[in-house]
C-alpha cells in the first residue's frame, strides 16, 4: 500500500508527439487509410490553418467569469 504522496507526478513526463492523420472522406469514410504523407502540403496547410485558429481563440477568449 503507498502513501498518497507516493503517486506520479506526470508534470514532468515527457508527452508523446501525436501522429497526423489524413482521411480521404470521399473514399474511405470508415477512416481506415492514413494518407498523411502521401499528401504532405495539405498536412502542413492544415497544422497552419489551425494554429492561426487557436491563436485567434486564444486572442479573444474571456476571462474566466468570478464570483
Amino acid at each position: 500500500v503507498r502513501k498518497p504522496r507516493a503517486r506520479r507526478n506526470q508534470k514532468n513526463k515527457e508527452q508523446p508527439t501525436p501522429q497526423v492523420m489524413l482521411f480521404n472522406l470521399k473514399d474511405d469514410l470508415g477512416e481506415q487509410t492514413n494518407v498523411a504523407a502521401d499528401h504532405p502540403g495539405t498536412v502542413q496547410k492544415l497544422q497552419a490553418r489551425m494554429t492561426e485558429l487557436d491563436n485567434e481563440i486564444t486572442r479573444n477568449a474571456r476571462a474566466p467569469w468570478q464570483k
